[in-house]
């Protein structure tokens, strides 16, 4: 179950804090959640250690909140895919929220975004506000990029390559 939301995002489960936190839970006599698991496992596998006594996660905690734990800076993440692509595709790291339009700009800031959408948890507004466009901005760069990659292998390669260096 915890790979399943692991491996989209290019990170590989570590069963030993899951059995950890939930040691943790049960000797508290309480019952450790799936989503509290889910949480270790992808902190764990995104390099941020968990913490020695995690606080365990009540239904009074809405579900939608458990995503914002996931990673500690959110913004880090993001800032780097953006470094990264805009390094690859020589470009200025500021185009990559500047209103220009021209393909050499439009183009790698459109992979950015895919970048960020497959290999991050944050939701498309979370994005679009990083790259200070909307969220279906966001929406079309990710069927863009994905309709290039299909037909055109040199860009699915290159893509590839770049998911591989956020790796």
């Amino acid at each position: 179950m915890i790979a399943v939301h692991l491996e989209p995002r290019g990170l590989k489960p570590d069963a030993k804090p899951v059995a950890d936190f939930g040691r943790v839970a049960s000797d508290k006599d309480n019952a450790a959640t799936g989503s509290q698991r889910l949480l270790i496992a992808i902190l764990t596998a995104a390099g941020t250690p968990p913490p020695e006594k995690p606080r365990l996660v009540t239904q009074e905690v809405k579900p939608r909140r458990i995503r914002d734990y996931i990673f500690i800076n959110a913004e880090q993440p993001i800032a780097h895919i953006q470094r990264i692509v805009a390094k690859f595709y020589g470009i200025d790291l500021i185009e990559m929220t500047s209103r220009r339009r021209a393909l050499e700009y439009s183009r790698p800031r459109q992979v950015a975004m895919y970048l960020t959408a497959k290999t991050t948890p944050q939701s498309l507004p979370a994005i679009g506000r990083r790259f200070e466009r909307d969220h279906t901005t966001v929406l079309h760069a990710i069927r863009r990029i994905e309709s290039l990659m299909a037909r055109d292998l040199a860009f699915a390669a290159d893509v590839a390559r770049l998911r591989e260096a956020l790796s």
